[in-house]
């Protein structure tokens, strides 16, 4: 990742009333290497490769109760006339940090497995650099060595989604309702990252078209810092292009 870019500097909104702000910040072109950008690209192919197969191959890795990996296709219960289909794939780190195996539909091939596995490396990376670059102006309750151990020792996954507009129903659509993430921050990498939208210093504001990610924080950071808030977010598609994604949730 480029050093020469301010992009990726948290973003503050104060609030007199509670001292606290969201963290939001947007990651452009300009802040990564060649090579990471393919790899980004790359990944977001293999997720869509991914989502483009049958329901039945997707089933075959349906995700169970208690086993957050593999692919899901479960529908918020407030089932708004504007929703967009959603489907998610989770998968992690493969190793003595994780209990769970990653479990791969068959018919998506070795090269896209790995590539998801290289951009899992890679986005850890990214969000430990960006952390480091940061850590004074966050001003955590614990140092950055604690962090780093917290990182290496965490079961860390990413969340891959496919937002795929209904044809049927007119534009907008919602792909995600309004939340907040559990976790210390999420990193969210798009093919369409315009259809984000964070709730800022008390409006929503649009991620710009020139992002290729996005980080927020999530509900953790109440616990690890007197000055921030979750981040609320959502998702509405603006056009009829299904949107994918790849998340990766910083959760210590």
């Amino acid at each position: 990742m480029k050093n020469d870019n301010s992009h990726q500097s948290p973003t503050y909104n104060y609030d007199p009333m509670n001292q606290k702000s969201e963290l939001f910040c947007s990651f452009t072109q300009a802040d990564f290497e060649t090579d990471e950008i393919k790899l980004i690209e790359g990944a977001l192919l293999a997720t869509k490769a991914l989502f483009d197969l049958t329901e039945k191959q997707k089933s075959a890795v349906k995700m169970k109760a208690f086993y957050n990996r593999g692919w899901d296709n479960s529908q918020s219960s407030d089932v708004a006339e504007h929703k967009a289909y959603r489907e998610s794939f989770v998968f992690g780190l493969d190793n003595e940090a994780s209990d769970l195996k990653n479990i791969w539909p068959e018919e998506l091939n070795e090269q896209h497995r790995a590539t998801l596995m290289d951009f899992l490396s890679f986005s850890i990376s990214l969000c430990v650099e960006w952390y480091c670059k940061n850590a004074c102006i966050l001003d955590f309750k614990f140092s950055q060595d604690a962090f780093l151990h917290r990182i290496h020792s965490s079961d860390l996954r990413v969340k891959a989604a496919a937002y795929f507009p209904v044809e049927e129903i007119a534009l907008p659509q919602t792909g995600c309702f309004e939340h907040e993430d559990y976790g210390l921050f999420t990193i969210n990498f798009s093919n369409k990252c315009s259809d984000l939208f964070a709730y800022i210093d008390g409006k929503w504001i649009n991620s710009e078209k020139e992002a290729i990610a996005n980080l927020w924080s999530g509900g953790q950071i109440e616990y690890c810092s007197d000055s921030f808030v979750p981040t609320k977010h959502k998702i509405i598609l603006g056009d009829k292009a299904t949107r994918y994604s790849l998340n990766l949730f910083i959760e210590v």
